[in-house]
C-alpha cells in the first residue's frame, strides 16, 4: 500500500503526506510509533480488524482532528495520542480495556471522551488536556 509500511497485519510506518489515511482491512495493529509526528494527517480510517494501538502509535500528530476507533480495540499505548493537538473528541468502544501512561497527554483541544469499560487507566492519561 503506498504510504504505509505494512508488515504482518501490523503497520509499521507511515509516509503519506495527505490528510485523510486509510488503513487497509486485516491490519490488527498499529504498530509503536508507526505515525509519530506526521503532520500532515488530519483523518484516519481504521478497519474493525483492528485491536491494538501500541506506543506512541500518533505521537505528534498535530492535525489529526479525527479518528475512528473500531468496536474490538482493547488497548491504546502510553503516548499514543501525545500532542494530537487537533482532537476534538474520542469515542472509546466498549471492547477498549486498557489506556497507556500518558495516552492523550497534551490534547489541548480535546473537548469529550466517551468510555465505558476501561478497566486499566495508566498515569497521566488526560494531563493538559485543558478543555476537558
Amino acid at each position: 500500500m503506498n504510504g504505509l509500511v505494512i508488515n504482518n497485519g501490523i503497520v509499521e510506518l507511515c509516509t503519506q503526506r495527505e490528510p485523510l489515511v486509510i488503513i487497509p482491512d486485516g491490519v490488527v495493529t498499529i504498530g509503536e510509533g508507526a505515525f509519530k509526528g506526521c503532520a500532515s494527517v488530519e483523518e484516519i480510517v481504521l478497519p474493525e480488524s483492528v485491536t491494538e494501538i501500541k506506543n506512541e502509535a500518533f505521537k505528534g500528530c498535530r492535525k489529526l482532528k479525527k479518528i475512528n476507533l473500531p468496536v474490538g480495540i482493547t488497548s491504546i499505548g502510553h503516548y499514543a495520542f501525545h500532542r494530537c493537538h487537533s482532537l476534538v473528541n474520542i469515542i472509546l468502544p466498549s471492547t477498549v480495556i486498557e489506556l497507556g501512561d500518558c495516552a492523550f497527554l497534551y490534547c489541548d483541544h480535546l473537548e469529550s471522551i466517551s468510555m465505558k469499560s476501561v478497566s486499566q487507566m495508566g498515569f497521566s492519561v488526560f494531563l493538559n488536556c485543558t478543555n476537558l
